[in-house]
């Protein structure tokens, strides 16, 4: 139950950041000022809702430490690709390269996930999902219902993030991690 309600809990936050372009975006003046406020959001909620998943690798203050390296990262990189490109392409590199430097670093501090590679497709595959899914929504309801078309897009791509961070922090089934016992003849 504990990964669902982290999901859950990180499509709230994610929703919240999304609410600062949905309800303010014209009170942060530039697209900078935007960008920054949403990260505050992430940084400042998105590593509580995670951390019961990494409860037994670490403190709170220590996983907020790697959150925040790990964010910051993803975020960056995806701020600068989209900022050069500004359209899908630098989306798209942007949340690449964001999200193998997020599971590097969450690989370094915590030892999750156990592969790199895998982590940063999974964290690519489930955020893109997310983020695209909510984009379509977006495109179809905003020239009629701007605030309900940006909350909607931040609601699914907080699912598919939420659902992407939740698949590489979890601790490892042990079914899955454990060596298969050979039959020999």
């Amino acid at each position: 139950m504990k990964p669902l309600f982290s999901i859950f809990l990180f499509a709230l936050v994610t929703l919240a950041a999304y609410a600062c372009w949905a309800f303010g975006a014209r009170l942060f003046g530039s697209p900078a000022a935007l960008y920054t406020a949403c990260t505050a959001v992430f940084l400042g909620l998105g590593s509580t809702t995670l951390y019961p998943l990494v409860s037994d690798r670490c403190s709170r203050l220590r996983f907020f430490g790697i959150y925040f390296g790990a964010f910051v990262g993803y975020a960056a990189f995806w701020c600068l690709l989209w900022s050069v490109f500004h359209n899908k392409q630098g989306e798209i590199f942007g949340s690449m390269i964001g999200l193998a430097a997020m599971s590097i670093i969450f690989r370094l501090g915590l030892g999750r996930p156990s592969n790199v590679i895998t982590g940063a497709a999974i964290l690519f595959l489930w955020h893109t999902f997310g983020y695209h899914l909510g984009e379509l929504f977006h495109e179809q309801f905003s020239h009629s219902h701007t605030t309900l078309a940006r909350l909607g897009w931040g609601l699914a791509h907080g699912i598919g993030f939420g659902t992407g961070l939740v698949s590489v922090l979890k601790k490892p089934d042990k079914l899955m991690t454990s060596p298969e016992k050979r039959v020999t003849d």
